[in-house]
């Protein structure tokens, strides 16, 4: 099969038909690649309903979770998902998406391409067709940084959640070693987030981390967040392995940095306090 590539849109005024670049697939039928513009999808948040918005937003990350590995789609919103298995990517489906459309997103009809799918040819059809790679922004905070980040937002949420809050074992018996949590807060339920800094040493995010994880054993109706970014994977192989395994696991809801904003909005909406 030749290689194919299919831009991802979100219509923001159906009635002319007017619509946003978000995405872009490009796949050979064995191997696929895909991404979208967190700056465009930043930029429809104020133009769409908060529903859609939301969807949109669950929907471009499932489709990133079926190309980059075997996985089951417990939102039901991808329909290459059957038997709890993806069926590969290929031209004829994309083909079909582009005709079904669901007013929310959709695909463009597959264009067929001379290009090797690899991911400089992909990053050329990218900035070509939907937005400059890499280039995110989080609401004010322009940087993708996961230490920086942490360090601008936090002060931002401090009537919601408390920071850097040791839980010890006289509050949860079952706690043998206190653990520390950088943002901790409570509704009906205990909820908490933590950062984690994927481009720093092994030691680092093993603390971080474990401390996540401990918390989740002891208060497991506890609405935990881990907020993080993907690594150069040139750079930090090793970490990057990592945080692909991290941002997969059903334990807590994985965040990416440039969209920590969603742990302000679950404090708002469900009305944490600090404790």
């Amino acid at each position: 099969m030749k290689t194919f590539f299919s831009i991802l849109s979100a219509p923001i005024r159906p009635e002319s038909g007017e619509q946003i670049a978000l995405g872009l697939i490009m796949s050979d039928g064995e191997k696929s690649l895909f991404d979208y513009s967190l700056n465009k999808l930043g930029v429809i948040k104020s133009l769409v309903g908060e529903a859609q918005h939301h969807f949109i937003k669950k929907y471009l990350r499932s489709i990133e979770n079926v190309i980059n590995r075997v996985d089951v789609n417990d939102l039901e919103i991808i329909p290459w998902l059957q038997d709890q298995k993806n069926v590969v990517i290929n031209e004829p489906y994309i083909e079909y998406l582009s005709v079904y459309n669901r007013n929310v997103l959709s695909f463009s009809k597959p264009v067929r391409i001379d290009m090797a799918v690899i991911q400089e040819n992909f990053n050329q059809l990218f900035e070509k067709f939907v937005d400059l790679v890499k280039t995110p922004v989080i609401g004010n905070l322009q940087q993708r940084n996961v230490s920086r980040v942490k360090e601008t937002f936090i002060p931002l949420v401090s009537k919601y959640y408390t920071e850097k809050r040791e839980v010890t074992p006289t509050e949860f018996p079952s706690i043998v070693i206190p653990v520390t949590i950088d943002l901790y807060g409570k509704n009906e339920n205990i909820v908490f987030a933590q950062f984690i800094d994927m481009e720093r040493s092994f030691n680092h995010i093993k603390t971080n981390y474990y401390d996540l994880k401990e918390l989740i054993k002891v208060i497991p109706d506890a609405k935990s967040f881990l907020v993080s970014a993907e690594p150069e994977i040139e750079k930090f192989s090793k970490q990057h392995e990592i945080w692909d395994h991290i941002r997969s696991s059903r334990d807590f809801d994985y965040v990416d940095v440039s969209e920590v904003d969603v742990i302000r909005e679950y404090a708002e909406r469900h009305g944490v306090k600090p404790v």
